[in-house]
């Protein structure tokens, strides 16, 4: 497990255009002094510096595990009867119905997004009912290893997302961090998961798996954006690779050495990412969409965005998760860096999680006659 570690690249022009009409000793004198301030400026360091470290041990990093599924549609924790009523009380049928111009993953994954909506925007039920409906630590983990020692439910950090419903974070305190020896499918971090019986308790799904996230212990994942899906049937051996990534702050670039401390100078957004986790440009930017498109455009907050302000806003009919896709459309071709960059500066330090994915089928015949 080894990481990297590089300043970045600062390039720069410029460009300048003068016009006169009487060349004068003064003007000259001023072209003079603008091109020294300029050679000045260009006497500053520029380097490109690369770092390969083999760490032993090293900082495992913190490992993010969610259903595709986010509800456990069983007879105990009542989610089937939830979801069912939720969708009648959005005047739709809970049995699906397809007209001669529908698409069966259309239709499905436009209920399952009105469904998880609903859930959010819901003000008669709490948050512990909405943990309830997902799904538990303890369904979802069959077994759990960690360089050879057993590891349980008390493990792992639960959390909430719109996306996924309960999501779970193995090695999650970063005052003392899980340290790893070796590489190789032997070492770090072993589980087996349980995603839900077939017909059962995947109501509303079109695909099961579950999602998983790799990040530093400081940080919540951005689910939206980040991580990766591992199918069933598959035992899936995850390589990691570690990048630490340093930019140089002013005079050389505009980004945040400091991202923890607030300034008064700082944006609203910035303000707001900072309740949620620890500041990233990512979240600041899916924040300015909230706030730039989002909102100004479909009177509601988009749910998939963590940081949410108004829970009575947010947007949860079909119309509304429409205009919500058709803004996030615009946005993502749309010059981001010119409408939100100058309130989401970028981090000068940041760490990044590679990862490489070989599967091979599982359970065995053998095994599945055991395991079950």
């Amino acid at each position: 497990f080894g990481y990297s570690c590089f300043c970045n690249r600062f390039e720069f022009c410029f460009l300048f255009n003068f016009s006169c009409k009487n060349s004068t000793r003064s003007y000259f004198s001023k072209f003079i002094a603008v091109q020294q301030s300029v050679f000045k400026y260009l006497e500053y360091d520029v380097s490109t510096f690369y770092l390969t470290v083999d760490e032993h041990p090293s900082n495992f990093p913190a490992i993010s595990i969610c259903n595709l599924n986010p509800f456990d549609a069983s007879s105990v924790s009542g989610a089937s009867d939830y979801i069912r009523s939720a969708l009648v009380a959005r005047n739709l049928s809970p049995t699906v119905y397809l007209t001669s111009t529908e698409k069966a993953y259309s239709k499905v994954d436009s209920l399952m997004n009105i469904l998880k909506s609903y859930v959010t925007s819901d003000a008669s039920i709490n948050d512990t009912f909405r943990r309830n409906i997902g799904w538990s630590i303890s369904t979802l983990l069959v077994s759990c290893y960690f360089n050879g020692d057993e590891c349980t439910e008390d493990d792992f950090l639960s959390f909430r997302t719109h996306q996924y419903g309960n999501c779970y974070t193995f090695n999650h305190n970063a005052s003392s961090t899980r340290r790893i020896s070796r590489t190789g499918p032997n070492s770090g971090l072993k589980m087996e998961l349980f995603v839900g019986k077939p017909g059962g308790q995947d109501l509303y799904t079109t695909k099961t798996g579950v999602y998983v996230a790799i990040h530093n212990q400081t940080q919540k994942p951005l689910v939206k954006d980040e991580g990766f899906e591992i199918a069933t049937g598959v035992s899936a051996n995850v390589a990691i690779r570690r990048t630490f990534l340093t930019r140089l702050d002013k005079p050389f670039s505009d980004c945040l050495k400091d991202v923890d401390t607030e300034a008064s100078s700082d944006s609203e957004y910035m303000k707001l990412a900072r309740k949620y986790t620890r500041y990233s440009q990512k979240l600041c930017y899916e924040i300015c969409f909230q706030y730039t498109y989002c909102m100004p455009n479909c009177n509601c907050t988009d749910p998939a965005v963590p940081v949410i302000t108004d829970y009575s806003k947010i947007c949860n009919t079909a119309s509304q998760l429409r205009c919500v896709e058709e803004q996030r459309k615009s946005f993502d071709t749309a010059d981001v860096g010119a409408i939100c960059e100058s309130s989401c500066p970028r981090e000068c330090d940041m760490v990044d999680y590679e990862y490489s994915i070989a599967n091979s089928l599982y359970p065995s015949t053998y095994y599945a006659t055991i395991l079950i």
